[in-house]
């Protein structure tokens, strides 16, 4: 993933690619099974971190005209 021979500014994190453009899982006969337990459990773990009490949202999801969010920003409290 971080070869400049592959990926054009390999140490961004480019939003806009396709999913194909990741191998974090494998691509082919060798893509891994768990990939496919991590779609599902990967949103579900975050979703159930932002219900928690402690974590405030200090404003609405940026998504600078884009498909996906660029910005959120969160305050997390240790005390709640």
């Amino acid at each position: 993933m971080f070869d400049p021979a592959a990926f054009e500014k390999p140490d961004e994190f480019i939003p806009g690619w396709n999913w194909y453009r990741y191998f974090h899982f494998g691509l082919g006969s060798h893509e891994c099974l768990g990939k496919y337990v991590a779609m599902v459990m990967i949103p579900e773990m975050v979703r159930q971190m932002l219900l928690r009490p402690c974590i405030k949202a200090l404003g609405t999801i940026d998504f600078q005209s884009g498909l996906l969010p660029e910005r959120y920003e969160l305050l997390w409290s240790a005390n709640s």
